[in-house]
């Protein structure tokens, strides 16, 4: 935690003191080259839970590191944070557990779409995804609003292939989900074909990455596009369509009713034909439609694209709202063989009760093996609307009617789909000895309510929970026992269960296992993907903040033992809790006990030093293992499973030294530095060095310069030397001059 100020001023005038140095050298890096993970997975492993931010592969799991926006750098071989990475299942229960483990890298490259509507998706040896484009525009701008689905390898050996299978524009184009059909192997290399389904300006369309085939399956629909809620990986979608009559004339006529379709990823057109001034498409194993040439004539449009003609439709009819009135014209869009008006306008034998304009329907969800839908009579007012939630099956027989059985074999769930709080209800269906049963949990104001649905959708219905805890959740999900539901938390969202299993006796009772028990050290992002289970262990986008008010959303992971762990754990975290509120007045006491809570870390003693002792000491008695009432840590409630980057962690660094107490001269240094002050100091830097340089230099140049004025003073003097030639021993006619001179200067020296 040392943070001196005389540190920071030597680091910059090092800094800038090196700097022509370090400009001279590179900053080049190599390629990434991935490396074979070891150990390795098995190929054929069972893969569950795809289409969210984290996948199991046999015994590993595959997540994506953390929360990175889609304007992050995304070069391959340097991303850390939104790679994704892996852990094996063993090595997650030691991380829990207090062993060092580091989960590996498997795809350094940037695994994030910008509305997270889908996730990672494994089949065979590759993992499925969108990432942000590298690609630039023509001024080198990189053009990180485009999506590029690709594939990458399990193992980490092979770099994600080059391209893409498709470019996405996130304004006009939502990935959906990657699926496979079965039997569906186009390019016949003993492996399913992967699609990936994705809607495009209105219109739902399929990508068979094998075949590099993009099909739009159905475009012009009535309604939004329906997936299934519990199964991302299921390839049928559900929507409406209109019935347009004489939809190829000048003049057509919008029917009062419409149909619910169902449509398969790898639907496609079987064929074209052309006779007798009708052109036409048939969908491979379902209808033909037909339409007048002259359509196709006056538009301008081709006979060869049946995205062209006036109905673009490759699904199969489910349910069809037609009714059995003579005002509704019988159509193409209809099954022959459900005509239940002849010619003459005289009702079929067979036909039902039936409303006799019609309906409209509108699909509520797919799940659980079937579509749940309200239907909407087109009849005059003064007729008994219908109210009812109802749900027919996904299989269905060759011989389906979409008339008679869409309503014969439909169930009626409950019996007032008027009342919203139902839209976001979680339903189940049981199935014994061919006959269907329907539970359900949902939240009325501040009461979570549990209802199985009995004849004609009557429920037997009793209230779980009310109260505080229950006003504001939304339901997640059914686990085992257990319901699990969420409202907001500290930064994002919290998570709580109750046991779904009880009487109502269990829950009138309140026994600790019939009551809600929330997670207390789960703060999850709420604005990300939703937490994982991997067995019983919870993975989640981490909201809480550190050092500070910064949450840097990393992958945690936390234990959800039994009802009496959960109600321990609680406990133990409650406890810090308390400690902290005693000190709500305190700011710089509570950043102190929360940075014990968090970290691992030791303060040096001029930090400690700014705290009062008898504080002091106190909080780091109450985290001390010698403390037999000791409080726990956060290690103890939740673990980063996530590999953080170096400036991730640098910054929570910074952000602790931002809370605790600094000693002042860190405070004065640091907060003073104006911009003339550094003006001057590199002024001072650069001066300092060209005075290291040319004092020597200027030195040498003037002892040179000494030297060179005597010996010329010596030399000079011998010459100018007066000869007495009247005095014969003054006089040597055979002397040296040159020896004379060198004799002279060994005398002065």
């Amino acid at each position: 935690m040392r943070n001196k100020g005389k540190k920071i001023l030597g680091l910059t005038l090092a800094t800038l003191l090196l700097g022509s140095t370090m400009s001279l050298a590179g900053c080049g890096s190599n390629s990434y080259k991935g490396d074979k993970l070891t150990p390795g997975y098995v190929s054929d492993a069972e893969v569950t839970s795809n289409g969210g931010f984290l996948v199991e592969k046999g015994e590993y799991v595959y997540f994506i590191n953390g929360v990175e926006g889609y304007t992050a750098k995304n070069k391959y071989g340097k991303v850390v944070k939104g790679a994704l990475m892996r852990i094996s299942k063993t090595e997650l229960n030691g991380l829990l557990n207090g062993e060092d483990v580091e989960a590996q890298i498997v795809v350094p490259s940037l695994f994030v779409q910008e509305r997270q509507q889908s996730g990672i998706y494994i089949y065979g040896d590759y993992v499925y995804y969108a990432t942000p484009t590298t690609d630039t525009d023509d001024k080198g701008n990189v053009e990180n609003s485009w999506i590029d689905v690709k594939r990458a390898k399990i193992d980490g050996s092979e770099a994600p292939m080059k391209g893409e299978y498709l470019q996405r524009s996130s304004a006009t184009t939502t990935v959906k989900r990657f699926v496979t059909v079965d039997g569906v192997d186009e390019d016949d290399d003993g492996e399913l074909d992967v699609f990936c389904l994705y809607e495009e300006n209105g219109s739902l369309k399929s990508y068979n990455t094998a075949t590099d085939k993009k099909t739009t399956l159905v475009s012009g629909a009535k309604s939004s596009f329906f997936y299934n809620e519990a199964d991302p990986t299921d390839p049928t979608v559900y929507y409406t369509m209109g019935v347009t009559e004489d939809a190829d004339q000048e003049i057509s006529n919008p029917a009062k009713y419409d149909q619910i379709y169902s449509v398969n990823a790898a639907a496609k057109v079987e064929k074209y034909d052309s006779a007798d001034g009708q052109v036409s498409y048939t969908v491979k194993g379902g209808r033909t439609y037909s339409f007048d040439e002259d359509y196709f004539d006056d538009n301008d449009l081709s006979t060869k694209d049946y995205t062209d003609f006036p109905y673009v439709n490759l699904g199969t009819l489910v349910a069809d709202g037609i009714g059995f009135s003579s005002q509704n014209k019988w159509t193409q869009f209809n099954n022959e063989a459900e005509n239940w008006i002849n010619e003459n306008n005289e009702e079929d034998l067979t036909k039902k009760p039936l409303e006799s304009l019609g309906f409209n329907y509108t699909i509520k969800r797919v799940a659980n093996g079937g579509v749940y839908f309200t239907k909407t009579s087109v009849a005059t007012a003064g007729n008994d609307a219908d109210t009812n939630l109802y749900y027919l099956p996904t299989e269905r027989a060759e011989d389906w009617s979409a008339i008679k059985d869409s309503n014969e074999k439909a169930d009626v769930v409950l019996t007032d789909a008027t009342k919203t709080y139902f839209d976001s209800a979680l339903y189940s269906v049981k199935e014994e000895a061919g006959v269907r049963t329907h539970s359900y949990f949902y939240v009325d104001g501040n009461k979570l309510m549990t209802a199985t649905a009995g004849a004609n959708g009557v429920a037997d219905e009793f209230p779980m929970a009310e109260g505080e805890k229950i006003s504001g959740i939304s339901l997640w999900q059914v686990k085992g026992d257990y319901l699990y539901f969420f409202g907001s938390g500290t930064n994002g969202n919290n998570v709580s269960r109750i046991n779904a299993t009880g009487d109502e006796a269990d829950y009138k009772w309140y026994k600790e296992e019939y009551e809600p028990q929330t997670l207390a050290c789960v703060d999850w992002n709420s604005s990300w993907y939703k937490p994982e289970f991997v067995g019983d262990v919870l993975l989640y986008s981490n909201a809480q903040s550190y050092g500070g008010s910064t949450a840097y959303n990393y992958i945690y992971a936390t234990k959800v033992g039994t009802t009496e762990e959960i109600i321990a754990a609680n406990e133990a975290y409650t406890a810090y809790t308390d400690y902290l509120a005693e000190y709500s007045t305190d700011p710089n006491t509570q950043n102190l006990i929360k940075y014990f809570f968090m970290t691992d870390g030791v303060l040096e003693q001029e930090v400690i030093d700014q705290y009062d002792e008898t504080i002091y000491n106190q909080v780091v008695e109450k985290f001390a293992d010698s403390n037999a009432e000791k409080l726990s840590k956060q290690k103890d409630f939740n673990v980063l499973v996530s590999r953080m980057t170096k400036s991730d962690a640098e910054e929570i660094e910074d952000g602790w030294k931002s809370v605790l107490k600094q000693p002042p001269e860190a405070t004065v240094i640091i907060t003073k530095l104006a911009t003339w002050v550094i003006v001057l100091i590199v002024i001072g830097c650069a001066l300092l060095l060209t005075a290291a340089v040319l004092t020597p230099l200027l030195i040498i140049l003037h002892k040179k310069k000494v030297r060179r004025r005597e010996e010329e003073a010596t030399t000079n003097a011998y010459k100018r030397k007066k000869i007495d030639m009247t005095k014969d021993d003054t006089i040597d006619v055979y002397a040296d001059e040159e020896a004379e001179t060198e004799n002279a200067e060994e005398k002065e020296e």
